[in-house]
């Protein structure tokens, strides 16, 4: 929810969407009266939910990630030297480039770029982004991770364990629920405006 201060003095509009809010008018330099000036603070205090510690580390991490698995793929394509192995058994880079879980390094550089980036805007769709992300693990383990299935049945019950903690936290934790909900509510709410006439 935004808030409108109306000036009394010059009748200009001044929309408030998040704190500080300030005593005076931007156009005339008019105070508010009091009572205008508390309700606009309590309201908007009342949004402010603050984004949680972990989600900024997250953030942070995804950003991180993003720019290194970008370095390691380029590096990996345009490199001449080096050595390339395959359960153990060493290979072309031709040969490396063939498997197809070389392409998640691409995959890893777009989703955690986009993670980091909804993150900072304060999408309130993150949530279900960064949930397709532990599952796309638990996928990648069942499919692509190891060689044999006793391997791959032990790397999917490991990846569900994430999984399951990172639904607990983004859907079950109270702050980071109350965050999320304060996200809903301002894109909800975008267009309503509680007016606070200044006379």
């Amino acid at each position: 929810m935004s808030v409108l201060l109306i000036c009394s003095a010059c009748q200009d509009p001044h929309t408030l969407i998040r704190l500080p809010v300030s005593r005076e008018c931007s156009r005339c330099g008019a105070q508010y009266p009091q009572s205008a000036y508390e309700l606009a603070v309590q309201t908007l205090c009342a949004e402010a939910v603050p984004r949680p510690l972990l989600l900024t580390l997250g953030m942070g991490f995804c950003a991180f990630w993003s720019v290194l698995a970008a370095i390691i793929t380029v590096t990996t394509l345009v490199s001449d030297g080096g050595s390339y192995e395959i359960n153990g058994q060493p290979v072309s880079r031709e040969e490396f480039l063939r498997e197809p879980i070389v392409l998640l390094f691409p995959l890893a550089i777009l989703y955690t770029g986009a993670v980091s980036w909804a993150l900072y805007r304060e999408q309130p769709w993150t949530r279900p982004l960064m949930l397709a992300a532990w599952l796309t693990y638990v996928l990648v383990m069942g499919f692509a991770g190891w060689p044999g299935t006793t391997e791959r049945v032990v790397g999917v019950v490991l990846a569900i364990f994430p999984l399951g903690i990172a639904s607990w936290y983004l859907y079950g934790k109270p702050n980071v629920v109350a965050y999320y909900e304060r996200l809903a509510a301002q894109a909800a709410d975008a267009g309503v405006e509680l007016v606070l006439g200044a006379s």
